[in-house]
Order: C-alpha cells, then sequence, then structure tokens
C-alpha cells in the first residue's frame, strides 16, 4: 500500500469511527411533574404537614413512571427508563393537595392505593389514581371516609399519554376531595 492510500484509509476509518460515535449519544432522561399549580393563589391557606398526610406502599416511594401491560402480564409492573417523576407521586400529590380546605383542627390522611399507566393491548392504554382518604377530628376520631378510583383513557399509549393524563386526574381528584370535604362537614 502506498503513503496515500495509508492516510486516505486512516482518515475515512476516523471519519467512521467519529460518525458512529455520533448517533450513539445517551439519551437523557426526561423528569416530569404534574403541571403548574394554577389553581393556587398567594392568599391560600396551604396545610401544614401534621393536617394532610398522605402516603403510599413502598414501591411507590420513587420517581419512576410505572406502566403494567395488563393484556400480556397483568402481574407484571414494569417503569419507562426514560421517563421519570421529579419527586414520588405522594410528593407530587402533597404539592397539589395542600391548598384543600381542611376544616379548623382536622387531619385528613390520604393513602395511593394506585397510580400507574395500563395497557388494555399495545395501542391502548389509561392511567389509573385510587385512594382511600380519611378525615379524623380534634379528638382523633375519625369522622368520615371514602375511596376514589379515578381513570383516564390515555391519548396515546406511551409515556406521555400517561403523564397528561395523570395531570387531569389529580386535578379532577382535589376537585372530588373538595366536594367531598364540603359535604363531610355539612354532615357534621
Amino acid at each position: 500500500m502506498t503513503q496515500i492510500s495509508i492516510i486516505t484509509s486512516a482518515i475515512l476509518l476516523s471519519a467512521l469511527m467519529t460518525g458512529c460515535n455520533a448517533f450513539n449519544k445517551p439519551l437523557s432522561t426526561a423528569q416530569h411533574d404534574l403541571g403548574p399549580l394554577t389553581e393556587i393563589t398567594p392568599h391560600d391557606e396551604l396545610n401544614s404537614d401534621s393536617s394532610l398526610i398522605i402516603s403510599a406502599p413502598e414501591w411507590l416511594n420513587d420517581n419512576r413512571l410505572r406502566y403494567r401491560q395488563v393484556y400480556k402480564a397483568p402481574t407484571l409492573v414494569k417503569a419507562y427508563s426514560l421517563d421519570r417523576w421529579v419527586a414520588p407521586p405522594t410528593q407530587l400529590l402533597r404539592r397539589y393537595f395542600a391548598s384543600l380546605p381542611l376544616p379548623p383542627d382536622t387531619q385528613l390522611r390520604l393513602n395511593v392505593i394506585d397510580f400507574e399507566q395500563q395497557f388494555d393491548s399495545a395501542h391502548s392504554a389509561k392511567s389509573l389514581f385510587s385512594f382511600s382518604v380519611e378525615l379524623f377530628g380534634k379528638d382523633k376520631k375519625s369522622i368520615s371516609t371514602r375511596f376514589f378510583r379515578l381513570e383516564e383513557i390515555n391519548e396515546s399509549a406511551d409515556a406521555q399519554g400517561a403523564i397528561k393524563s395523570f395531570v387531569t386526574l389529580t386535578r379532577q381528584a382535589k376537585t372530588e376531595l373538595i366536594k367531598w370535604l364540603s359535604q363531610t362537614a355539612s354532615a357534621n
């Protein structure tokens, strides 16, 4: 081989290696929350950590965005690798529900049961948010309990579709909680 063909081969090899590396960039993880808090004003009173307690099963206490392929493996819970919550769902929900109008000297305990996307088929999914609530009076006795199950069909069967539905479901949950708290207060 001549010296010119060796140099040309080296330049071509170098260009090919650089080109291949350009396509192998590591993918970055997207961080999501439940959207801006548009309904809270600076004058809203926020509930203290002791008057609003939000809990969840241990496996929901991280920032993974979970889904389940009900049509294929209904007992297998998976998580998206490139989409995550900025915080565990309990912390995101605490931020949204901090301005709930709790009656004076009461405590609300909200227990998240489900916060996942469920695929009915490869091309159809819904987001599911179910939780129970219990309101306690100043004497720490239970005043009222309720179970909520909210779901919404996803616009797209992917992480983006799930996130958009979770934003809607969180707002719907807050509206339902406000109604329930109002009914509970007027009944007692």
